[in-house]
């Protein structure tokens, strides 16, 4: 669903209520004194869901949304949060600060790009959200392991499921005979030889459950051969993110079908306006 710290580091004095802050004129290493605001923090889930809204509900987002008002967008965007929340899961506060201020960037000018995108993917995701899932517990998603112990959900290729485990990044050509390996960006561990093979070019021959293409590329899995094919450029027709080279659909709103895109400028029309208004 694309940092600031959340810490400040007083002096000694000040140590014992990070909520009080420092003493007055009191600085630490940045320079900092107790005339700073204080920094923010976000307790519990109903406080990230409202500074979550605050932060994706600006003027500019307002207007180019066609809110009716702040206020309404505001309650809308609570609402949309809260119901997001994964079932099961238990948020984490400590990194709060970092996704809100990835929001706060990304919305600031009412147009989102692909790396905006995959920012908000990364900061605001199972870092904010850790599953229940024990180590080596059965998983077929991030949200099912536990983000606070370093656990994801490694799914061998061509299955379905896999198991909560601490990723071991395995490099290109090396073995990866273990459970937890994975193997860098662009290479796969294949199932005879146990190595991190590299994933199939464009046009190279291809079949997802055994030799996957690289990102951008897409296999038509025919069983009467054909290699890997490029994914839609911008401007093309799309019905899903997963058709694009961009990861980006961009749709009116309540139609199925839109436009590969790298960037899109919200509008009243669009869908990712829909529960802003």
């Amino acid at each position: 669903m694309r940092r600031f710290v959340l810490l400040l580091l007083c002096a000694p004095a000040c140590a014992a209520s990070f909520a009080l802050g420092c003493a007055a004129g009191s600085s630490d290493d940045t320079g900092s004194t107790a005339n700073d605001p204080p920094a923010a923090s976000y307790d519990t889930l109903d406080d990230f869901c409202n500074a979550r809204a605050k932060a994706e509900c600006n003027d500019a987002v307002v207007k180019a949304c066609g809110a009716k008002t702040s206020d309404a967008c505001l309650s809308a965007r609570v609402d949309a949060c809260q119901a997001a929340a994964p079932q099961g899961t238990t948020y984490q506060p400590q990194n709060a600060p970092a996704c809100i201020s990835a929001i706060q960037s990304a919305y600031a000018d009412a147009t989102l790009t692909e790396d905006e995108l995959a920012s908000l993917a990364t900061v605001c995701g199972t870092k904010i959200f850790s599953g229940p899932g024990e180590a080596r517990a059965p998983c077929t998603s991030d949200y099912d392991c536990s983000s606070a112990d370093g656990l994801s959900c490694v799914v061998p290729l061509g299955a379905t499921s896999g198991k909560c485990l601490v990723p071991h990044q395995v490099s290109p050509s090396d073995a990866c005979p273990n459970e937890d390996d994975v193997c860098t960006d662009g290479f796969y561990c294949d199932a005879k030889s146990l190595t991190c093979l590299p994933k199939a070019a464009e046009g190279e021959d291809c079949y997802s459950l055994v030799t996957p293409c690289d990102d951008g590329l897409k296999c038509p899995d025919n069983p009467f051969g054909g290699g890997c094919q490029a994914l839609a450029p911008p401007g093309a027709a799309c019905s899903a993110d997963t058709d694009c080279a961009k990861g980006m659909c961009d749709k009116l709103e309540g139609s199925t079908e839109g436009n590969c895109t790298d960037t899109v400028t919200l509008s009243t029309l669009d869908s990712l306006c829909v529960g802003f208004h």
